[in-house]
């Protein structure tokens, strides 16, 4: 009997300090980049949901049993009594250990910071010096180049000195005054090669989105077309939206999602074509259809074959290396945002031939192990691979923080510059 209630007593301060545990990983398991192991990981949660979960039903199912089975013999006298006592005292204990589980495990998240709204909110008061202004309306995306907002003020004026400024000689590489682009981009060969502003004879005149529909596969797609090119051939952007308000029917579903449209409806440019399908529900990307449809509008937009890249948000993001896996040699780079995918089950094929950058926040639960783990997959297998933390970021938010970066890391202004700058290696 002893034994038993020391046993119980141990179930229960394991319960409670199991939240502990699995919180307190980013410093005692992680360390302090953050990475938490995915096997561990695993381990953790199946312990967590073990006792969290479990636990709690067996406490009320055991007691249940023992009155059943004392209800069920006839004994109504002493027995029942105390049948119902056990079932009584283990449902309360059920409910006391589930939810004083909850609210620690709510305490804590409080202080390491999740994708709440409201512990995101709590974890900027506690952690000022860590967080970033996520508010969509802190953040002010001017009309024109992405690689030109540096020249902006939060009212969309151009700065001083900009104002007597009539051209930007982009060609020029010698003109340190254009801190937008290198100016320069890495040939296969590895050599540089001048990079020029030209205009796109093939703009549109009255709008700059091309509707079409695929009809093998049922996909919607819309193709950006950019008014200024990068280079002799201009270089194609394909986008893949998450399983969110883009999924429908047309493109004003896409302009309120966070991909490219939401900006092109703001009066954003790009030097680049840009390809947009569009599911029409939440099931996943049909990889397949897709590179049907980048295949055959490749060659009829005339796209620098040494400069596509894949992109992918979210549930889009997952799909990005079965695109990489069944394209092998077409992409030149691929732009990884907020994704939550398991990296461990991830086939790497196809990314020894390309950059990829992988941006994610830290306040966003769903990938803020996930994406930094399929990016340290990259790096630990020799491939060229970046990423970058917004801090305070939820996963809502990424797309915005990045369109607005001029700094992005590893010598590159924005994720523009760095795009055009990467070449298919053969």
């Amino acid at each position: 009997m002893k034994k038993k209630s020391i046993l119980k007593k141990l179930i229960i301060l394991l319960t409670l300090l199991t939240p502990t545990i699995i919180n307190a990983k980013e410093y005692i398991v992680c360390g302090a980049d953050k990475k938490f192991p995915t096997v561990i990981g695993t381990m953790v949660s199946t312990i967590y949901i073990i006792i969290r979960i479990i636990v709690p039903l067996l406490l009320v199912f055991s007691g249940l049993i023992s009155f059943l089975k004392v209800t069920i013999s006839g004994n109504v006298n002493d027995s029942l009594d105390k049948a119902k006592k056990k079932f009584i005292t283990n449902i309360i204990t059920a409910v006391i250990i589930f939810f004083i589980i909850s609210i620690v495990n709510f305490i804590i998240n409080i202080s390491v910071g999740t994708e709440s709204e409201l512990k995101n909110c709590v974890y900027c008061l506690i952690h000022p010096e860590k967080c970033e202004q996520i508010d969509s309306e802190a953040t002010t995306l001017c009309p024109g180049l992405l690689s030109e907002q540096h020249k902006y003020d939060s009212n969309c004026n151009l700065k001083d000195e900009y104002k007597d400024e009539e051209k930007i000689d982009y060609a020029n590489t010698g003109d340190t005054g254009v801190p937008a682009y290198t100016n320069t981009i890495a040939s296969a060969g590895g050599s540089a090669i001048a990079r020029t502003i030209t205009d796109n004879p093939n703009a549109l005149t009255n709008q700059n989105i091309i509707t079409k529909s695929d009809v093998e596969s049922g996909y919607s797609y819309y193709v950006y077309v950019p008014k200024k090119i990068d280079g002799n051939k201009p270089a194609l952007i394909v986008y893949l939206h998450g399983n969110g308000r883009e999924c429908g029917y047309g493109y004003n579903l896409m302009a309120t999602g966070f991909g490219f449209a939401k900006y092109i409806e703001k009066g954003m440019e790009f030097n680049a074509y840009i390809l947009m399908p569009q599911k029409h529900d939440r099931s996943g990307w049909n990889t397949s259809a897709v590179t049907k449809i980048m295949n055959r509008e490749i060659e009829n937009l005339g796209i620098d074959k040494d400069r596509i890249s894949i992109w992918g948000y979210s549930a889009g993001a997952e799909a990005v290396p079965g695109m990489v896996n069944i394209n092998p040699n077409t992409f030149s780079s691929a732009v990884i945002l907020a994704r939550g995918g398991n990296p461990s089950y991830v086939s790497l094929t196809g990314f020894d031939k390309i950059s990829t950058y992988g941006f994610y926040g830290t306040a966003d639960g769903y990938a803020n192990t996930n994406t930094p783990g399929l990016i340290n997959r990259l790096k630990n297998a020799g491939y060229k691979a970046y990423i970058k933390a917004y801090q305070g970021v939820d996963h809502d938010h990424v797309m915005e923080k990045l369109m607005v970066d001029q700094d992005i890391g590893n010598g590159f202004t924005n994720i523009m510059d760095w795009v055009l700058s990467q070449r298919r290696s053969n």
